[in-house]
């Protein structure tokens, strides 16, 4: 019955019996989510919980772009990059990315033959008008490498600031209505 099957199997769907096997399972996002703004113009992206059933190597394939549908003339693209046995898999971002704007990427796993499903996220740059937290190490230098975060960005001002700004419009509306 197996016998029948499979060759049922390999009639209906060649290319899966050529390729011999099933295709990695979907990656995990590790770095940027759509919850931090990155504070680098060239970061790195992360994936990693990929695994292929058959135990073929894994390697990673990444875009990114400025469009949603990742369709723009400005789409980047990573060749595969081997799985990292060590951690999340990395691939640094080729040219330095529009400061203050939302970018959209997606990655994919690859057992050489087949492919996961494509995993979806986003993120916003805020190289230069964001303001340093506390703890988050602020900017790196020339703003090159890594993935320093901070969260809810859009590019505003901290609460310190805000609660300044608004304590001096009272101030003055105060003083227009005593004249």
């Amino acid at each position: 019955m197996s016998r029948l099957v499979a060759v049922l199997a390999a009639l209906l769907c060649p290319s899966l019996a050529a390729a011999g096997g099933s295709p990695p399972s979907r990656p995990l996002l590790v770095a940027p989510t759509g919850a931090e703004c990155v504070r680098l113009n060239l970061p790195n992206l992360e994936v990693d919980g990929s695994s292929d059933p058959d135990g073929d190597p894994i390697t990673y394939h990444f875009e990114l772009d400025s469009d949603p549908g990742l369709r723009s003339i400005h789409l980047q693209v990573s060749g595969g990059i081997p799985e990292d046995p060590d951690g999340p898999t990395r691939w640094r971002v080729e040219r330095p990315l529009q400061d203050c704007s939302v970018h959209y990427w997606r990655a994919w796993a690859s057992d050489g033959s087949l492919e996961s499903d494509r995993v979806d996220g986003s993120f916003e740059t805020c190289v230069d008008e964001c303001e340093s937290d506390e703890g988050d190490g602020g900017p790196a230098p020339d703003g090159a490498g890594g993935s320093a975060r901070r969260g809810g960005c859009s590019c505003s001002a901290s609460a310190g600031e805000a609660g300044a700004g608004l304590a001096s419009f009272a101030l003055l509306v105060g003083l227009r209505r005593r004249r």
